[in-house]
């Protein structure tokens, strides 16, 4: 149970019961039921834990005033035993308090300098890393440019690529053309072979017939010359003879 301050009148009679730990969170609501303010849980940086300890430690000794003045206000002996009692466990409570803090406080500054050496490392390495970006950059960029002279010359071998597609596809087209000429050529060869051999065939043929024409043609005109002979020496003879006759008459 709480220790309960009896506040007493003029005469030494109690005047009325209250909680000591009521009266000190009516006059300082901060303070808890223990004596000490209330701690928050989350952690403290290196200033704010300093200015809790000065708070508290400015606190112990406004306790203390208020305990010494509320003792020479009240009389009797077992009030003085009481406020002794919570003055000590307060001030106990103040005292552990004040130490925690001091130790959060040796942690912190040791966290703060670990942390700023971490922060000057972080910085040579920024720094590093900031060199090696820029290294990094410089190479990007000649990569950049590599890339875009390679796309360049990938799209001008795909233009060359499709215009000898297309080369390729007028000379298939050509060389279509070309076969279609060849066959009607073969076609139109095989034809005059053809007519070449009925022709000759027809050569021969008339050669034949003008072998046997001139073979019948020479009998018929020795058959000729000799009729002709027969006639012209029969008309020679009929002629001398009649210019006999008629030579005879005259002479």
């Amino acid at each position: 149970s709480k220790p309960r301050l009896v506040l007493l009148g003029a005469g030494g009679e109690a005047s009325g019961g209250a909680l000591l730990d009521d009266y000190v969170e009516e006059t300082n609501p901060a303070i808890s039921p223990c004596g000490f303010k209330k701690m928050d849980e989350k952690p403290y940086d290196g200033e704010v834990l300093t200015r809790r300890v000065e708070e508290l430690q400015r606190e112990r000794d406004e306790l203390r005033k208020d305990i010494e003045q509320l003792c020479m206000q009240q009389a009797g002996p077992g009030y003085v035993s009481v406020a002794t009692r919570m003055l000590s466990q307060r001030t106990t409570a103040l005292e552990q308090d004040i130490e925690i803090l001091q130790k959060k406080l040796s942690g912190c500054l040791r966290e703060n300098q670990n942390l700023q050496e971490e922060l000057a490392e972080a910085y040579r390495v920024k720094s590093q890393l900031a060199d090696l970006y820029g290294a990094e950059l410089s190479k990007t960029k000649e990569l950049e440019q590599q890339v875009r002279f390679f796309q360049s010359s990938v799209a001008q071998a795909f233009a060359e690529r499709d215009g000898s597609l297309l080369e390729c596809e007028k000379a298939k087209e050509r060389e279509e053309a070309g076969l279609k000429m060849c066959a009607t050529f073969e076609e139109r060869t095989r034809e005059y072979q053809t007519a070449m051999e009925d022709q000759k065939r027809l050569n021969d043929a008339l050669q034949m017939e003008l072998t046997e024409l001139k073979a019948h043609t020479e009998s018929s005109l020795n058959v000729l010359l000799k009729n002709s002979m027969k006639f012209v020496r029969g008309n020679v003879n009929a002629l001398q003879t009649l210019l006999l006759k008629r030579n005879a008459q005259f002479f």
